[in-house]
């Protein structure tokens, strides 16, 4: 794809972010439209039929998973995915991270060198399914099944760990020493 090696190094990002809810998107453009505002009669109408229903209804997502392909030593950037979700597991992300290294490397012919995620559980979670044996060391890296002289790191999101530890000491020293950091 690109002419000079180097160029084709490329990282995996993925964040699952809050939806903002009522809000309508037009399905052909993706343009927002705005939000969803029911007069109290279409409110009614709604509560009515939550009343009435007996039937399972799905549940609409709260969450969206986005992946996205980050050039090491070039200006590429682009969405790869994104799911609807109401809380992913690890069990759940981790198909669909492999896959997402699968298409980049073998479909795009870049070379994934690490996975970039903020510090939640579920990405917590996927990192230690890579452990090899039952050894107390933190998971770092895993062989990359593509090309195996090459490794895939894992590395965590540095605004997101700051934005953690400045909440965790705030909320120490503001509210009551409630965690006593």
């Amino acid at each position: 794809m690109y002419e000079d090696n180097h160029t084709s190094f490329v990282g995996i990002l993925f964040v699952e972010i809050k939806i903002q809810e009522d809000l309508v998107y037009d399905k052909h453009t993706g343009e927002l439209i705005g939000f969803c505002d029911l007069d109290s009669i279409g409110n009614e109408i709604l509560n009515l039929e939550n009343l009435v229903g007996n039937c399972q209804k799905s549940q609409v997502a709260k969450f969206m998973l986005v992946i996205m392909v980050r050039g090491v030593n070039s200006n590429l950037k682009f969405p790869l995915a994104g799911f609807a979700t109401n809380s992913i597991t690890a069990d759940f992300l981790y198909p669909i991270i492999w896959k997402a290294v699968s298409l980049v490397e073998c479909v795009a012919t870049l070379k994934v060198l690490f996975c970039k995620y903020d510090g939640a559980s579920a990405n917590r979670r996927f990192f230690q399914l890579h452990k090899i044996d039952n050894s107390d060391e933190p998971v770092y890296f895993t062989i990359n099944p593509h090309d195996n002289s090459r490794n895939l790191y894992f590395i965590s999101d540095v605004p997101h760990l700051i934005k953690t530890a400045r909440n965790c000491f705030s909320i120490s020293f503001s509210h009551k020493n409630t965690r006593g950091l």
